[in-house]
Parts: structure tokens; sequence; C-alpha cells
């Protein structure tokens, strides 16, 4: 049987622990994407909650006040200096898109099927509609 040469040998050890760092590289390369893929879902997913605040709020304002109430509040054009898009689904639920994701709130209570929100200037108004109390989201 041969003798692996000294030469042979430093070959051999050195694609050993070059491989070996490469892979040590390659899985701490992953881990430090994956913390920061989730650090930027949470900052997004907090971004959008303080939006919907906004609205949850004009929304229990709106029910502590009289009947034919009529309220003007502004939503921010970007978020985060990114564009997003805001729907009103049926009355009952609120969808805003904000960087290829969907994020959905229910409403406490129903809201005129012709209620929309934009970005900008809105409305938020409480009427009464054939002895209802109906309440709607106008820009």
């Amino acid at each position: 049987m041969k003798k692996l040469s000294k030469k042979a040998q430093s070959s051999i050890e050195f694609v050993v622990l070059f491989t070996f760092l490469l892979i040590f590289f390659t899985v701490f390369t992953i881990f430090i994407q994956s913390r920061i893929a989730e650090a930027k879902q949470t900052r997004d997913k907090n971004t959008i909650e303080e939006l919907s605040e906004v609205i949850f709020n004009e929304i229990t304002i709106a029910e502590l006040m009289p009947t034919n109430f009529s309220r003007n509040f502004s939503l921010p054009p970007t978020l985060d200096g990114k564009s997003y898009e805001i729907n009103i689904f049926e009355g009952i639920e609120l969808v805003i898109d904000y960087r290829n994701r969907e994020y959905v709130f229910f409403f406490p209570r129903n809201f005129s099927t012709d209620s929309n929100l934009t970005r900008g200037k809105n409305t938020i108004s409480k009427f009464l509609n054939n002895s209802e109390i109906v309440y709607g989201f106008f820009y």
C-alpha cells in the first residue's frame, strides 16, 4: 500500500477544512437572513396595526356620538415610504395590502356596503336610515 505524500495529505486537509468553513458560513448567512426577514415582518405588522388603530379609534368615536354624526380624518399617503391599498369588503372587513401581504381586520359592526376608504382624507358617518343606525366611510 502506498503512503500519501505530505503534499497530498495537506491538500486533503485543506479541502476538508474549506468545506467545513463553507458549510458554516452558509448556515450562518441563512440564519442571519431569516432573522432580518422576521424583523421586517414584525415591523410591517406593527405599522399595519398602527394604521388599523387609527381607523378603529374613529369607529369608537362614531359609536359614542349621536346620529347624524360626521367626522373627517386622514390616513397617511404611504407607510414607511411604501405604497399601500385599503379596501372595505361587504361592509364587514377591512383589508390592507402592504408589501405584497394582505392584512384583514373585522369591523365591530356592519358598515354601509357603499363604504370605502382611501389614503388621504376620509369621512366617517353615523346616520339613521329606516329607523336603523348606519355607519359608513366615505371620501
